[in-house]
């Protein structure tokens, strides 16, 4: 408290001491100019300054003034106020990626983080909320039951927890005005504010929260933990939306994430997410297309669980971009869902489905045969059937035939192929051309209502014993 004290009373002795000049280029009280200006305002590149007017050599303000200061008049208290502030709030408040920092606050309380973070994904969010919970134990059930929903609608259950967040005294805090900043060093000398958002009130936390709506889709996450000493990975199933660092691996192309090519493309992909969560931009279609391509080519995974991943990220994101495109054109009868839709006749959602269907029903007698985590060969064919379709679904039937003699002709596996033949449209099933991505939702979709449908068989059977 002291060390205040004495601070602005040296300011003010120094003003005094001193003429007025007038204004500087931000409005404050002019006293004495200064032309230099602070670095390490983003630690990770301490060169780089985000007020400079020092080069007279290159186009700084050549063509435009005649000398440094007509291009930038700064007060020397004011350029030392900024940089320490913005300083403090990159170290507090900042996400660091490279020389990229993603900052967060609230202009009426600064010195506390933001509950959302805009970067987490929804599975990030009952953590989030412990500290709610201990107040609130009802709040805290309905963002458990909205993070493990699988049959009821997300949506809702979302605005629920909507509802809740507005009653709850930890985000009550965050009704104040938020601001979101990007800041990147482009060369090592210079600092610059690629993106700049105020929102206003609560609408921080609805644009996030539309954001998880949006692009809800069930997902997986394997939570580490450590039992009697050993490590194990828990499976947990959940619906929501990914974090940003989910989706750009996903995304990425390269598994070595301390590659510069791999920082280089998060650094980018985290600016656009940022700008399509806050600033109302569409959802780039070059990572919507990396992660479409990528999924849908899963034997260059060494992994099958890490490919199912990824692929239900790949729903999610094509998800929102549909949604997007829903409400640009003002169409609400096309509302893409998360769960299955029997009855849609689009073209690649059922053919979508028709490979889960296959790779479903392969798999179910592999593990009848005590064969485990084997490729089916949907899964080998994915890439060739995205492609062509109806000559790879021939030749998809051809390797099934085994498969068929193993089940006693798999009935019940032909019927439902059969009643998703019968959705197509005149010509749309021979139709070769290359799928969309409204495959990978068909896909998906069918696979998890076959295995819910083969659960509750299952279970029936059990109960019936």
């Amino acid at each position: 408290m002291m060390t205040i004290v004495i601070r602005n009373r040296w300011i003010a002795y120094l003003q005094r001491s001193q003429h007025r000049l007038g204004k500087d280029v931000f409005g404050e009280d002019l006293y004495t100019p200064t032309t230099n200006f602070p670095k390490k305002v983003v630690s990770s590149d301490a060169n780089a300054k985000l007020l400079s007017a020092n080069d007279s050599t290159n186009f700084t303000f050549r063509g435009r003034f005649s000398s440094k200061e007509q291009a930038l008049l700064v007060d020397s208290a004011s350029s030392q106020k900024i940089n320490s502030t913005l300083r403090w709030l990159v170290n507090n408040h900042g996400t660091l990626t490279g020389n990229q920092a993603i900052v967060v606050w609230a202009i009426k309380r600064p010195e506390e983080k933001p509950v959302l973070n805009p970067q987490s994904g929804s599975f990030d969010f009952d953590d989030s909320f412990s500290s709610i919970a201990d107040e609130s134990k009802a709040l805290h059930d309905d963002i458990s039951d909205a993070l493990n929903a699988t049959n009821v609608q997300y949506a809702k259950i979302f605005s629920r927890v909507l509802r809740g967040y507005e009653g709850a005294e930890d985000l009550k805090k965050h009704n104040d005005p938020m601001v979101v900043v990007i800041l990147d060093a482009a060369t090592t000398g210079r600092l610059g504010v690629t993106f700049y958002c105020e929102l206003q009130k609560d609408e921080y936390i609805k644009r996030i929260l539309q954001w998880h709506v949006d692009a809800a889709w069930p997902l997986t996450s394997f939570k580490k933990s450590i039992v009697e000493g050993a490590e194990r990975v828990n499976v947990v199933q959940y619906e929501g939306a990914p974090s940003f660092t989910d989706i750009i691996n996903c995304a990425c192309d390269t598994s070595d994430r301390s590659s510069k090519s791999y920082k280089r493309f998060a650094k980018d992909v985290k600016e656009r997410l940022i700008e399509c969560m806050f600033g109302g931009a569409q959802f780039p279609m070059s990572i919507l297309n990396a992660a479409c391509h990528k999924v849908t080519r899963p034997m260059g995974y060494d992994n099958i669980r890490v490919w199912r991943r990824d692929f239900e990220i790949a729903c999610s994101l094509w998800k929102k971009h549909y949604i997007d495109e829903t409400r640009k054109q003002h169409r609400q009868e096309d509302v893409i869902t998360m769960y299955l839709e029997s009855n849609r006749d689009d073209r690649d959602y059922l053919y979508g489905r028709l490979l889960a269907l296959a790779d479903n029903f392969e798999e179910s007698v592999l593990r009848k045969q005590g064969v485990k985590d084997r490729p089916t060969n949907a899964i080998k064919l994915m890439s060739n059937f995205t492609a062509k379709p109806y000559t790879t679904w021939g030749t998809l039937w051809k390797q099934l035939t085994p498969y068929l003699k193993s089940a006693n002709g798999g009935s019940w596996f032909r019927n439902e192929v059969d009643d998703v033949m019968a959705l197509f449209k005149e010509g749309d099933f021979e139709d070769n051309r290359a799928l969309s991505p409204m495959f990978l939702l068909g896909y998906s979709c069918q696979r998890r209502a076959s295995k819910c449908k083969a659960q509750e068989i299952s279970q029936k059977n059990n109960s019936n014993n």
